[in-house]
């Protein structure tokens, strides 16, 4: 079978690119094997969306903490009330159409 991709002779080959928070989920590890791993897969990680490993350690741990503080459970708890409301009205409405022998 034949290769219908074929590029005229004289063109390289477009280099695989890998976006970077994709790849710190195959090698979270360390950046000396990510360097291992892109030469090993011939990738190269596109650099406006690489993030270091410190980063977004320290990414996680702003929101851990954020997420921890009584202000911001009390707004999730008013949210998570807020929704359970509308879906208790909406099966309200809904019931009342629906009941045997209202048609």
């Amino acid at each position: 079978m034949e290769n219908i991709h074929r590029r005229p002779s004289g063109n390289r080959p477009k280099k695989k690119r890998f976006r970077g928070n994709q790849f710190m989920k195959v090698c979270p590890h360390t950046h000396v094997a990510e360097r291992r791993d892109t030469k090993k897969f011939d990738l190269k990680i596109n650099k406006n969306v690489c993030v270091s490993l410190a980063e977004r350690d320290n990414r996680r741990i702003f929101t851990s903490r954020k997420r921890s503080l009584a202000s911001s459970f009390e707004a999730r708890r008013a949210k998570k009330i807020k929704k359970t409301k509308e879906i208790e009205l909406f099966k309200q409405q809904e019931s009342i159409s629906y009941d045997p022998g209202a048609f």
